[in-house]
């Protein structure tokens, strides 16, 4: 009997042979069998493993066991000064492909990685950085950045830390900053300071960056001390007050550094400021780190059903002075009574809203009645950050909050009367939603609406909330609306006017 001859060669393939491999030059290399170099990573330490694994997967390797050196055909091999988990974990990521990167142990992974030439887990370390970068982190994220030169970590990492400016300068990682990276912080347009949750004036802000320099300066003064007059000159001391700059010029590190030249200098900058470009100007120039705008929230009570008499918006004149790029607070709100139908007057619903600003200026909007639902003055550095509105047909209670915190951690109340719900919105779905600003530390600015009557009672009806807010100037708009019923968010426009009334 004949074979058939077959002409065409036939290659059989086993789909498992790569797993098989590689698992089973992982568990040599845990047995330690067939390897034929030790690695030497710590004093009492060492890792037996292959040498065409090693080069295999990292460059160092490569040129170290390819070329005619000495330690190359040496059976061990130094790899000393490095973190000796990290270079445990890069060890069994050559044999398993997988590798454990956390929050901990990332600097460390990264400069054995780095320094083995092994790509695909520096690569990850910087995603995982970037990923997990926050106000937190950012300082020690900058200075691994600038260690192994990754340019776009640096500037996102430089752009959380001036974000986040007011709470990074009281960390460890602060103090500790290489003074060249300090620097560069301090030259940025948009340090961002923020104080009770709020931005403050531009003296204020200043001052808070002039305070950081200080603590950076006494916390190693014998080695420091040289700094301060370059880390001033880096503070926009002319946007200061009279009386904070006199009071400077007597603080003890400005007398022992002898630096008292330059408190005068500002000084004098101050009473002769030119704005003409020149060094002196520009160090007399605020930081651009924001833009202030107003935006309008959503309209509540907007039923068409009931026929408005006159509309109203709050403090018109303030709301425009906001919209000019500048980042102090200018006019803003210091109280609102609410003022609510007589209890027996049906329905009950809010009659007028009284507004005072801080010029000693006052908005009455609707009518005063015999009922207050709730009254609030603000104290010092004290704004309305978020409103919550109960309402249907009709605008039935108001809630404020302030920035300022309760006593269990949250944000202070002032909370309206809750009238009983059935029977006195004549049948309307009562809905509660919360409101706060988009973009960063805003505040309520001022309300816009309508004076209506319904059933014979004035009310106040298609009422919409302004909202002065800071938007940083790198970060962009960040829209944080905040609504108690999903799907409910409407993002508002920026006109001056609210969207509804008529140019």
């Amino acid at each position: 009997m004949k074979t058939a001859r077959i002409d065409s060669p036939y290659t059989a393939k086993d789909p498992s042979h790569g797993f098989f491999l590689w698992n089973g030059l992982t568990w040599m290399q845990k047995e330690e069998r067939f390897c034929d170099v030790t690695l030497k990573i710590g004093k009492d330490r060492k890792l037996r493993a292959h040498r065409a694994v090693l080069a295999l997967s990292s460059k160092y390797f490569e040129a170290l066991f390819g070329t005619d050196w000495v330690e190359g055909k040496s059976n061990e091999v130094e790899l000393l000064g490095f973190d000796e988990d990290a270079i445990t974990n890069l060890v069994r990521f050559v044999y398993s492909g997988s590798v454990d990167i956390t929050t901990d142990n990332v600097q460390y992974v990264l400069e054995v990685a780095n320094y083995l030439g092994i790509e695909f887990v520096q690569k990850e370390c910087i995603r995982f950085l970037e990923e997990n970068l926050n106000k937190n982190n950012c300082l020690n994220a900058l200075q691994i950045a600038d260690m192994f030169a990754f340019e776009y970590l640096r500037e996102e990492a430089k752009l959380v830390a001036v974000r986040y400016f007011t709470e990074i300068c009281m960390t460890q990682d602060f103090i500790y900053l290489p003074y060249h990276l300090l620097t560069e912080l301090l030259r940025e347009e948009s340090i961002c300071v923020v104080v009770d949750d709020l931005i403050p004036s531009a003296d204020k802000r200043e001052s808070v960056v002039l305070q950081a320099v200080f603590r950076y300066v006494q916390h190693d003064l014998g080695k420091r001390a040289d700094f301060l007059p370059k880390l001033l000159a880096l503070v926009r001391l002319p946007t200061l007050s009279r009386q904070h700059l006199q009071e400077i010029s007597k603080h003890s590190l400005i007398i022992d550094c002898g630096c008292e030249e330059i408190v005068e200098r500002a000084l004098g900058v101050k009473s002769n400021d030119t704005g003409d470009g020149s060094t002196d100007s520009n160090w007399a120039k605020r930081r651009d780190f924001a833009k202030c705008v107003v935006t309008w929230g959503r309209t509540f009570a907007g039923t068409q059903r009931i026929q408005s008499k006159t509309s109203f918006i709050t403090g018109q004149r303030f709301l425009e002075d906001s919209i000019d790029g500048v980042t102090d607070e200018g006019v803003y709100i210091t109280g609102i009574t609410v003022w609510r139908n007589f209890p027996t007057e049906q329905p009950q619903s809010i009659c007028g809203l009284e507004v005072f600003y801080s010029n000693n200026s006052t908005g009455l909007y609707g009518v005063k009645s015999r009922r207050k639902q709730n009254e609030i003055f603000l104290r010092e550095n004290e704004k309305i950050v978020k409103v919550e509105v109960q309402s249907g047909t009709l605008i039935n209670s108001l809630t404020f909050y302030t920035n300022k915190k309760d006593s269990y951690g949250g944000l202070k109340s002032y909370r309206g009367f809750c009238p009983d719900y059935h029977g006195s919105c004549q049948g309307s779905h009562v809905t509660v939603r919360g409101q706060s600003p988009p973009g960063i530390c805003g505040f309520l600015a001022g309300v816009a609406g309508e004076i209506s009557e319904f059933q014979g009672q004035p009310c106040i009806t298609r009422l919409q909330l302004a909202w002065k807010t800071f938007v940083c100037n790198d970060l962009g708009l960040t829209s944080r609306f905040e609504y108690f019923e999903p799907g409910k968010c409407e993002i508002v426009n920026r006109s001056l006017r609210p969207p509804y009334q008529k140019q």
